[in-house]
């Protein structure tokens, strides 16, 4: 169990994901019941362990350390059910729009006492207004919300579930960006270098966050970008031979930039950010098995391209250096602690800094289905229950992307939330396709 995500009662956390599908059909509960039942608690590995046994147990703590412990009355109809939540967080989302102003509430929803932290959620009739794949569009559409404690697993983790669980390809590209393989004594020189890697990063936190910090009392404002398709972001990589995360991060400071601008503000020359990098060696089941990149590239530039050539050369370094690869290790680590000293040390790691998060997931490449329904749309986010005032989650189906954005209402020195931020970062993309 990863406990640096776990909050500081049993029924809080640190940090929740929400994915939200859109199928063309109607989902019955019932039914996603029976495939939990027969494909996902009942799989085994090579070592004849069940796969998803964490999916049946729940946080508990003793002598301030935190332990999983099975739920001996476990029930699937307490974990999968109807859209229930209309008298605690209003209104039902049964559109889009709604779905914008319930989400940020959902991920910051306490969980039960003494059950596992995950619970799927099922909306019908819904109405989307930016499927992914526009043909077909049926008007009998369903909203399956999953939503899970990060202590239980990572983004990787949960796609693998949903594979298993819908029996749907979700094919995408492997992690390419990160792909360093260690020897076992590498391994053992990581575990020892661990303080002396991560004290490189000490200088981008004393640079100290240049957008708001997330502020308990406000609640967090969710935004949405359209879909956009992946072939736009390859013919940037091709034209200028740059990462496809590098494109993404920089068109996403460039929106950022042009909000500071549109607002009167005078845009830094750099901006800090911390962001995840899924690895190759992924183990799947229930696992958190990432590393984390802290870096700062270019905010302000003389240009579009001159940020994108300047932000990919950054990237392409940092990725490979060893306070990076630490990270893999360093949150093991700090989880074998008292639980109250592991939270401790990880709210002082973001105290200055950074000032946003970041996290890039390829597109599918297939077309995806929950039994008969097409899946047509996905929204993703995760909550932040730290200073950091913007976490940024990029994923999609068939071909398109989604840019999702939760940020605090007062990220950029305003009382009111910026709504222009995701149609600003596609416009960058935009602008980018079409330089020659």
């Amino acid at each position: 169990m990863d406990a640096t995500f776990l909050g500081s009662t049993p029924q809080n956390s640190e940090s929740n994901i929400i994915f939200c599908f859109v199928a063309n059909g109607r989902i019955s509960e019932n039914r996603i019941r029976e495939m939990f039942d027969q494909r996902v608690f009942k799989l085994k590995d090579f070592r004849d362990h069940l796969v998803y046994k964490k999916l049946s147990q729940y946080p508990v703590r003793f002598l301030g350390f935190a332990f999983l412990k099975t739920d001996k009355s476990f029930n699937l109809h307490n974990h999968v059910r109807e859209y229930d939540y209309d008298n605690v967080i209003s209104p039902k989302p049964a559109t889009e729009e709604l779905l914008k102003e319930v989400l940020p509430d959902l991920l910051t929803k306490s969980w039960e006492l003494n059950q596992s932290h995950w619970e799927v959620l099922n909306v019908h009739p819904f109405k989307s207004t930016g499927a992914a794949s526009q043909k077909n569009v049926s008007e009998n559409q369903s909203l399956v919300i999953i939503r899970f404690e990060h202590s239980l697993m990572d983004g990787l983790s949960a796609i693998e579930l949903f594979r298993v669980l819908f029996k749907s390809p979700f094919s995408m590209p492997g992690p390419v960006r990160n792909a360093v393989k260690l020897s076992e004594m590498q391994k053992i020189k990581l575990w020892c270098l661990i303080p002396y890697e991560l004290a490189k990063t000490l200088p981008f936190l004393l640079r100290r966050r240049f957008l708001g910090k997330g502020d308990p009392s406000k609640s967090w404002f969710y935004s949405v970008s359209k879909s956009i398709p992946v072939s736009t972001i390859k013919t940037i990589k091709e034209k200028f031979s740059v990462n496809f995360a590098s494109i993404l991060r920089s068109c996403i400071n460039g929106g950022i930039c042009q909000v500071l601008d549109e607002q009167g503000q005078l845009p830094p020359e750099h901006i800090d950010a911390l962001s995840t990098l899924g690895t190759p060696d992924h183990p799947g089941g229930t696992t958190n098995h990432m590393r984390l990149v802290m870096d700062v590239v270019p905010l302000k530039s003389l240009s579009s391209l001159d940020r994108l050539l300047a932000t990919d050369s950054i990237l392409k370094e940092s990725e490979c250096q060893g306070s990076t690869l630490s990270t893999l290790y360093l949150f093991r680590l700090i989880s074998m602690f008292p639980l109250a000293i592991c939270r401790s040390i990880c709210l002082t790691l973001y105290i200055l800094g950074p000032s946003y998060f970041l996290s890039i997931l390829p597109s599918t490449t297939s077309q995806d289905f929950i039994d008969e329904a097409e899946i047509v749309d996905v929204y993703v986010q995760l909550s932040l229950n730290s200073p950091i005032g913007m976490g940024i989650a990029v994923w999609g189906l068939n071909n398109k992307q989604r840019i999702n954005i939760l940020q605090t209402p007062n990220l950029f020195s305003s009382d009111k939330p910026i709504t222009s931020l995701t149609a600003s970062i596609v416009q960058k993309l935009e602008e980018l396709g079409k330089l020659n």
